[in-house]
């Protein structure tokens, strides 16, 4: 015995300094690329940017609220990855057994048990099928699967009727197809459209879906559409003429209602912008007629958007969100009183209102749930429609914890002193608490889209921004013209032959930042995602001597490239600019940075992915060849299987993309 045990003691020794000589070695040579990022120019990264990179962390909690099941017990994920529901007839919180699956689009099926819906990415290129989830054996159906994939779907009250989306960009076709859950649940194709649909409801006898058609997502007719043969009409003669504006973030890809039938097929609540010149900016709330087209409305005069909207079951209180400013508010208007009362307004503790997080309306009784997102966590409110009456129902939010972020918003001028009702850029700042240093370096991160919106809670939702604080930045996010929430006049401000005022919007943000004591403007960097990539790009151009250097993550760079795209069924003619127009193909060109690589002096992390369908990533790649090749300073990663951003790449990929992010930024100060 003892003498194993010396063999034992002697094997441990053997391998503990193995371990430690391995260690020595790799802290010299930094952190190898194990995974299956291509890479160009990036050296070996440091521990200590891994080890950041690993305590960086999503939203300090996460809760997703699924919807009612058939016992009216609202079901819920507050980050077990469990299901957990409130009974409804005790308030009672447990955890069941049911994981869902983690996809874009998660509906439980209304009048089931177990069933939900979901999208599935085939293939990490936005390629969905639509599927279901049989929670209670486990098990997944595919509904729909074509060749360029579902977008968009909705179900049916009684959760006996799916319609569905289709994409076919090559042809410009998409088609809206029926499926019936109950029986045979072969697709029927019903009719097809150029430009985009989103399903919005159907009538109570389930012979009409009601589907809001756009060709270049800036305007949108409401049709109504026989389920039985397919044929339609439009429902408000005068949206013939695409007067109307049925925006949002944007519309087409997000679950989010903007129009409700009532219980008579004749009463519908809907968002839209109004009749008149003047209330056209702002997407408002109207009671409408479906058969005589009477109108009112309902929402307050404001410089606001309606977002997303309920009805309680007695049809007396409709409930609803409005955003001004990226401040999201809670609204109930009673019919019965014609009125309006805010429910819910805090700037510190925000309505989740982006993505899939959506406001509940309890199928029996006037109340409404709704979740909201601080930078110290998440809660789960529930609002009585008719008392007003608030109550939390999950707290999630550390409010021991002191941040280590100072959050503000200012709006800075711009070349233009008046963009429609704005007189600057709001922006958004997150500013390290601990922090000594008199003049902090700056990160300029601009959102994608173009017509996205970065809300107040942007920080809390993405890793790399925390890092970049962490790292003591002050991080800059402005909501530039073309951002929506600000009125139409200025979302459209950026479109076709009007891109570079988008440019011009960094430059007055360059020299607002040269007026701030507490900022270094001799040490800014631009980070972009998408869209935001462009802009980092294009500010390398315009300002080589502004920047320290630039983060493009999936980043346009070639604008043709995106117009000729027609993954975007339309949208790209309006925002980017129609090709057909006489001098759009010359102008692109013109102003797309690859086309201007040589005047970028400074260094440029250039990130791609293989997959990508609305971003192409051959742009990318030969703008890094070029400037490779032209002894310019370029970092280059690529994962060759994900699509736009790194959903569906693997955790080591992760890992080792936003590492070389962090070493990249550190080199800038060599």
């Amino acid at each position: 015995m003892k003498a194993l045990w010396s063999v034992v003691k002697w094997t441990s020794g053997v391998v503990a300094g193995v371990v430690l000589i391995a260690a020595i070695i790799l802290a010299i040579s930094g952190v190898p690329n194990v995974g299956s990022v291509v890479t160009k120019n990036v050296p070996r990264i440091g521990w200590s940017n891994l080890f950041a990179t690993l305590g960086a962390v999503n939203p300090p909690s996460f809760l997703f609220v699924f919807g009612f099941d058939q016992d009216n017990n609202l079901e819920f994920d507050n980050g077990t990855g469990m299901v957990s529901r409130i009974d409804d007839a005790t308030g009672e919180i447990s955890q069941t057994s049911k994981s869902l699956p983690y996809e874009p689009g998660v509906q439980r099926v209304p009048g089931t048990s177990d069933d939900y819906l979901f999208m599935r990415d085939r293939a990490t290129n936005e390629q969905f099928d639509l599927m279901i989830y049989h929670a209670g054996t486990d098990s997944t159906e595919t509904l729909l699967s074509e060749e360029h994939g579902v977008f968009h779907y909705g179900i049916s009250p009684d959760g006996s009727v799916v319609l569905a989306y289709v994409i076919d960009p090559e042809k410009n076709k998409h088609t809206l197809y029926r499926i019936n859950l109950q029986g045979d649940r072969t697709p029927i194709a019903l009719c097809s459209f150029s430009g985009h649909i989103i399903v919005e409801g159907f009538d109570s006898q389930l012979k009409y879906g009601y589907i809001i058609q756009s060709d270049d997502d800036k305007t949108g007719r409401l049709l109504r559409v026989d389920l039985d043969n397919g044929s339609y009409e439009v429902v408000f003669g005068e949206e013939r003429e695409g007067i109307f504006y049925h925006g949002n973030e944007p519309a087409w890809l997000y679950l989010q209602p903007r129009f409700i039938l009532g219980k008579n097929d004749s009463l519908a609540i809907y968002a839209r912008t109004g009749e008149t010149e003047d209330d056209r900016e702002f997407v408002s709330l109207w009671e409408r007629n479906v058969f005589t087209g009477e109108s009112k409305r309902l929402s307050p005069q404001k410089n606001a958007d309606v977002w997303q909207l309920g009805f309680s079951p007695d049809e007396r209180y409709v409930v609803y969100v409005m955003v001004e400013k990226a401040y999201p508010t809670l609204y109930v208007y009673d019919r019965a009183g014609d009125s309006n009362r805010v429910l819910y307004s805090d700037r510190e503790n925000l309505i989740a209102h982006q993505w899939e997080n959506k406001v509940f309306v309890h199928p029996k009784k006037n109340l409404a749930y709704f979740s909201t997102m601080s930078l110290n966590g998440m809660r789960l409110m529930s609002a009585d429609l008719e008392s007003g009456a608030l109550s939390t129902v999950i707290d999630a939010v550390d409010t021991t914890t002191v941040s280590r972020v100072r959050f503000s918003d200012f709006e800075y001028e711009t070349t233009d002193s008046v963009i429609g009702v704005m007189t600057g850029i709001h922006t958004f700042m997150y500013e390290p608490t601990d922090s000594d240093s008199a003049k902090r370096p700056v990160v300029i991160a601009f959102h994608g889209g173009p017509d996205a919106l970065f809300t107040p809670m942007a920080a809390a939702m993405n890793p790399l921004f925390s890092l970049f604080i962490s790292k003591g930045y002050t991080v800059l996010l402005p909501n530039y013209r073309g951002t929506w929430g600000y009125g139409t006049t200025f979302e459209h401000a950026d479109d076709g032959f009007s891109r570079e005022s988008q440019i011009e919007d960094v430059g007055a943000l360059l020299q607002w930042i040269k007026q701030q004591p507490n900022l270094d403007s001799e040490r800014i960097v631009a980070y972009g995602e998408s869209w935001g990539g462009y802009f980092v790009t294009a500010s390398l151009v315009h300002y080589p001597d502004a920047f320290r250097g630039g983060i493009s993550m999936v980043g346009v760079c070639d604008l043709t490239s995106i117009a000729e795209n027609r993954f975007f069924c339309g949208w790209e003619r309006r925002e980017v600019g129609d090709l057909s127009e006489p001098g759009m193909a010359e102008f692109l060109d013109s102003i797309s940075p690859c086309n201007h690589s040589d005047k970028i002096t400074r260094p440029l992390y250039i990130n791609v992915g293989g997959q990508d369908p609305r971003v192409p990533p051959g742009p990318g790649r030969n703008m890094a060849d070029a400037m490779e090749q032209a002894g310019q300073p370029v970092w280059y990663t690529e994962i060759p299987y994900a699509g736009h951003g790194i959903g569906g790449a693997a955790p080591q990929d992760i890992i080792y993309t936003a590492t070389s992010i962090m070493e990249f930024l550190d080199r800038l100060d060599e």
